[in-house]
C-alpha cells in the first residue's frame, strides 16, 4: 500500500513547471508587423532540452505600414515545447514553441524570453503574417 501511495505521489510531480508570466512590445517603426502581447507559460524552469509546455496570451498585432490596422487576440490556449537555452556569449534565455488549441487565426507562436533581439519572438498566423516583438519575463 506505502509503495502505491509513493508511485501517485511521484507520478503526480513527474513534470513539475512553473508558471512564467512574460510581456512582448516591438519597437515604433512603420515598416514591420508589430507584436504586443502579455501572458503566461508553464515551463521546465532548468530543462536544456525540450519538455513539454503550456500557455496562454493576449496579444495586439498591428500591420506595418502608415495606415495600422490593430488586430486582438484574446485567451488563447496553447501547447507545445520549451527550453532554456545557455549560451557563451548571450544570458540564458528561454525558447518556448506554442500552436493554439482549439479553432484560431493563429498557427505559432515562437517565443525567445530574455533574447536580447529587439524583433526575436514571433506570432505567425494562417494567412502566413508574422508580428514580431521582443518578449520577456516580467
Amino acid at each position: 500500500m506505502k509503495f502505491l501511495v509513493a508511485l501517485c505521489l511521484f507520478c503526480s510531480t513527474a513534470y513539475a513547471g512553473q508558471f512564467v508570466e512574460f510581456e512582448c512590445t516591438s519597437p515604433s517603426v512603420s515598416y514591420i508587423y508589430k507584436l504586443s502581447a502579455q501572458g503566461s507559460v508553464e515551463i521546465e524552469v532548468q530543462n536544456t532540452v525540450y519538455e513539454e509546455a503550456f500557455g496562454w496570451m493576449d496579444a495586439t498585432l498591428v500591420d506595418a505600414g502608415f495606415n495600422q490596422v490593430a488586430t486582438s487576440i484574446n485567451g488563447v490556449e496553447m501547447v507545445g515545447k520549451s527550453r532554456l537555452i545557455e549560451g557563451d556569449t548571450l544570458k540564458p534565455y528561454y525558447h518556448v514553441q506554442l500552436k493554439p488549441v482549439g479553432i484560431s487565426d493563429v498557427a505559432l507562436v515562437n517565443l525567445l524570453l530574455g533574447h536580447p533581439g529587439p524583433i526575436s519572438s514571433f506570432v505567425r498566423l494562417k494567412s502566413g503574417h508574422e508580428y514580431r516583438g521582443k518578449c520577456s519575463i516580467k
